[in-house]
């Protein structure tokens, strides 16, 4: 599959990643076993590709209250405590001497390209990061025989370490865990997760630009792959993104089902467009309910336009209807 121009790979900053990679690893195990468990509850976002889970942590994470990855962090995600110091020496004002790095300035924004932001603080998906920690798959299902193999206490030392470095919880997208929500909330009990839901056809028609647009096709796959991929990988490109959306969609309530409440929150697309400020309560919220007190930052937040133009044509639009309204029978019967 080649990737449009704008998401392809950079050779000389792969080149010198892999360098600094080989000098610091060998530090990860020594660095990280003294981070054995978070001091606050970690909270991760949820939900279909496309459902607006990049835009609720964009929105979280300026607020001020939480630690997030950012895209220099995510620059050492084999060995994040690094990164997260690296970043503090560069751009906490409270670790400036007589302004050497004034000119050094980033802040989150609210812009993303199939969720890569820019900025060096800016939010960052931290795919890289969990992928260090499981079984190697293609953005997909792990099988139960696998998870096993997952490493836990990596993950939390990972949150953990970042966390410790700027005193605030912790908060990323939870993407590559959700279609083993099961698994990931009981091997991780502290933590909240906030589960995006879009309207269906919305979803369906936003993963269908974004084939376009990541590969210039929409006949190659792109994103996070349900648990059902080898029996819709022969569907119709139709058929393809409609059982992408069914199929997450279905695996992250079930997922849900298995959380008690405080451990939990859904909320709509809309919502995090029109009422951030619920969500934020609402978190606040779940950990006064778990026990956990932290001293939350006030925020005013932006609102924004809810995207509910239909940009497909009538016979597209149809189709993605019928195709999702059958995806139940196609699937499970």
């Amino acid at each position: 599959m080649q990737k449009s121009k704008p998401f392809r790979s950079n050779p000389e900053l792969d080149r010198i990643l892999n360098d600094l990679s080989e000098l610091l690893i060998p530090l990860q195990s020594q660095i990280q076993e003294k981070f054995t468990e978070t001091t606050w509850p970690v909270t991760l976002i949820i939900g279909v590709p496309r459902s607006g889970t990049t835009l609720l942590l964009q929105i979280l994470s300026s607020v001020g209250g939480f630690s997030y990855p950012t895209n220099l962090i995510n620059r050492f995600a084999y060995l994040p405590y690094i990164g997260a110091l690296i970043q503090r020496i560069l751009f906490d004002p409270a670790c400036d001497y007589q302004d050497q790095f004034e000119d050094l300035q980033s802040k989150v924004n609210f812009i993303s390209n199939l969720g890569t932001s820019k900025g060096a603080l800016a939010t960052n998906e931290f795919q890289y990061f969990f992928r260090n920690f499981m079984p190697k798959q293609d953005d997909g299902f792990i099988e139960i025989n696998n998870l096993s193999s997952v490493n836990v206490k990596g993950i939390i030392s990972g949150f953990a370490s970042i966390e410790s470095v700027f005193s605030k919880p912790f908060i990323c997208k939870g993407i590559l865990l959700q279609n083993n929500l099961d698994f990931f909330a009981s091997a991780l009990p502290k933590t909240i997760f906030v589960a995006v839901d879009r309207d269906p056809l919305f979803n369906m028609q936003s993963l269908y630009f974004a084939r376009k647009k990541y590969t210039d096709s929409i006949f190659h796959w792109w994103s996070l792959k349900p648990k059902e991929y080898p029996m819709i990988k022969n569907f119709t490109i139709y058929e393809q993104i409609a059982a992408q959306v069914f199929c997450l969609k279905k695996a992250i309530n079930e997922g849900l089902k298995t959380l008690p409440d405080n451990r939990k929150i859904i909320f709509s697309y809309d919502e995090v467009c029109n009422s951030p400020e619920k969500i934020y309560e609402c978190i606040i919220e779940k950990y006064n309910d778990l026990g956990y007190k932290f001293s939350w930052p006030s925020a005013k937040f932006p609102e924004f336009t809810p995207q509910k133009n239909i940009k497909i044509t009538d016979s597209e639009r149809i189709k993605f209807i019928r195709a999702y309204e059958s995806m139940n029978d196609l699937l499970y019967s």
